[in-house]
This record gives C-alpha cells, sequence and structure tokens, in this order.
C-alpha cells in the first residue's frame, strides 16, 4: 500500500506537471477511503471514484474516458491501460513523473 508521504508526493508532482487536469483516484473502497482522509487533511483537490459510482465497471469506464492513466504501485487496473490506446506510466517509485517535461 501507499503510505500518506507518498500520496502527497505523488499529487504534488501530478499537480505541477499536469497543472490544471482534475486527478481521479480509481481504487477499492478501501483505497478511497485512504485517499479521502489524506486529502481532507492536507486540502488535496481530487476526485474518488467511489463518491461517482461503486461499480468496478464505471472504474473502467473512467479508466478509459481518460487522456493519461497514471499507477504507483499498480493494481490490477493496469491491464486496462495495456490492452487500450491510452496513454500511461506505472511506476512503484514515489517520484514518477518528475522526468516528464
Amino acid at each position: 500500500n501507499i503510505t500518506e508521504e507518498q500520496f502527497i508526493q505523488v499529487y504534488e508532482v501530478l499537480k505541477e506537471k499536469m497543472k490544471n487536469i482534475p486527478i481521479i483516484i480509481i481504487s477499492d473502497e478501501q483505497g478511497c477511503n485512504f485517499a479521502k482522509k489524506v486529502a481532507k487533511k492536507n486540502n488535496l483537490k481530487i476526485i474518488l471514484c467511489k463518491d461517482l459510482s461503486k461499480s468496478v465497471f464505471s472504474d473502467f469506464y473512467l479508466i478509459m474516458q481518460s487522456n493519461f492513466f497514471i499507477t504507483f504501485k499498480a493494481g490490477g487496473m493496469l491491464v486496462i491501460p495495456w490492452f487500450s490506446k491510452l496513454n500511461f506510466i506505472i511506476s512503484r517509485c514515489p517520484y514518477p513523473l518528475f522526468c516528464m517535461s
């Protein structure tokens, strides 16, 4: 699992590199609860998939409608971009986007 510090680090890099693009967290109920707690505590602007729908199929739809997919400590959802034309980054490093220009 991801730590609170790692979550904040990845969030800060995404906000810096992606500017005004909304960040949608796709995770299970436990992961969304964790993200919600960290976001509230640190005033982070995120959208949680479980606030939009409870269905894993809706999560698939959100991913496929995205412009870009970034995963840190990837889970099962990473197969969606593998088999699509969606641009993606998969990383186990807390700073996956520092190399992006």
